[in-house]
């Protein structure tokens, strides 16, 4: 016998489950039937319950789905601590479409539509983090005895070459999230929609502040090159060529001081329908020409919620269309939750990916390793990602009721 699900609240995380046979009815409960459970946020670790009339009279309650899925067989698992993470991980998916309570990420008009190939071209094409995933859902597909695997995550999310050499993929994350909030900039003479993209930028603002990634370019260190379109110079020439804003060919500004003042500098007005885009530009490219320093939010403000922060970031158009997510905070949960939908993601959509994994776990790493930012991501990952794959139909139940994205079975 396997374990099956006697009752399923997928939006509070909650289940409970039994070993039992498949498509049997709860009210013919055999004695030889095994341990019953009860599963539920925060820990998701399973608890033994007396019987199954706890989860009968939860099915009554209206909140608890009493067959998984409705029609068809029944979802098998393999052990308690499989159900357990299916249950987290459709929780955790229902991220994706659960709001935080603001107005979400702000409007993309424009930017780069291709994805970022890279300076270094072909060498960092590839991202293997999840190919183990696919060899176990390779073996689930040719193998239907089988339930489940238990998994483990064990590459870096960052792609390494033969030689050695890595990918920062979080800068590669950072820069690609900078480049959609300036594609975002709607100018300053709509007031409502300057204030809205206002929050979101200084929402990212402080987190490349909190990423170390301001004091590194500040002190000369060249952002990570993602190839034609997506430069920083180049972003920023198109950002201020569509505004008409006059730039001294005998000065020469510093891009990221620009980058840093336009996310984060508070206007001395509220913009309205006098106001004029190139004139409120105009100091901030002065200022980062002479170094000299403007008003910013104050460098002691953090980050108070970090997920909440990552649903104001609007994805770059590529990640869009491929995913049918719109914002970072949907593409973690999503990320964690089912996998096997990027099985063949672009590999610069993972590296959006480390960044917010590295976001969410950045206090704890010792910023003295060079690769401090990909070792905080890793980790968080590795505690996040699934422990258990199971057979596609199963799968495809954690992404029920999730925007619509193309489920890759290998």
């Amino acid at each position: 016998m396997e374990w099956h699900l006697d009752a399923w609240d997928r939006t509070g995380g909650r289940a409970f489950a039994s070993m039992r046979p498949r498509n049997v009815e709860l009210f013919d409960h055999d004695p030889s039937w095994g341990a019953l459970i009860f599963i539920g946020p925060p820990s998701f670790a399973p608890e033994p319950i007396a019987n199954t009339a706890i989860a009968l009279n939860a099915c009554r309650a209206g909140m608890f789905q009493p067959r998984v899925p409705f029609f068809g067989e029944e979802a098998s698992f393999p052990s308690a601590e499989a159900v357990a993470d299916f249950v987290r991980r459709a929780f955790v998916n229902g991220g994706t479409t659960r709001g935080g309570g603001g107005e979400g990420a702000p409007a993309v008009e424009g930017g780069p539509g291709d994805p970022p190939a890279g300076g270094d071209g072909e060498r960092f094409a590839r991202n293997d983090y999840l190919k183990q995933w696919t060899h176990a859902a390779e073996f689930l597909q040719d193998d239907h005895s089988v339930s489940g695997l238990d998994i483990q995550f064990n590459k870096g999310i960052a792609p390494r070459t033969k030689d050695g050499d890595e990918w920062r993929a979080v800068e590669s994350g950072a820069l690609q999230l900078i480049a959609t909030m300036l594609s975002a900039f709607p100018g300053v003479e709509d007031r409502y929609r300057f204030v809205e993209w206002h929050a979101s930028a200084v929402a990212l603002y402080r987190a490349l502040q909190e990423m170390d990634f301001w004091l590194e370019w500040k002190q000369g260190r060249k952002p990570l090159d993602l190839g034609p379109g997506w430069r920083l110079d180049d972003v920023v020439n198109n950002l201020l060529g569509a505004y008409r804003v006059i730039v001294d060919k005998n000065s020469r500004y510093h891009t990221p001081l620009f980058v840093a003042w336009l996310l984060s500098a508070i206007p001395a007005y509220l913009p309205d329908a006098k106001a004029d885009t190139a004139k409120y530009l105009q100091p901030l490219i002065n200022s980062a020409a002479l170094g000299e320093f403007v008003i910013p939010v104050g460098e002691s403000s953090g980050l108070r919620d970090r997920y909440y922060a990552m649903q104001l970031w609007p994805l770059p158009a590529y990640a869009r269309q491929s995913s049918g997510l719109t914002d970072v905070g949907q593409l973690l949960m999503a990320f964690v939750s089912a996998p096997g939908s990027f099985a063949e993601g672009h590999p610069r959509l993972i590296d959006i990916v480390a960044f917010g994994a590295a976001l969410m776990s950045s206090r704890l790493e010792d910023r003295r390793i060079d690769d401090w930012r990909e070792r905080a991501a890793d980790g968080w990952l590795a505690a996040s990602m699934p422990k258990w794959i199971f057979q596609y139909d199963t799968e495809h139940l954690i992404m029920e009721g999730a925007p619509q994205r193309q489920f890759v079975q290998m």
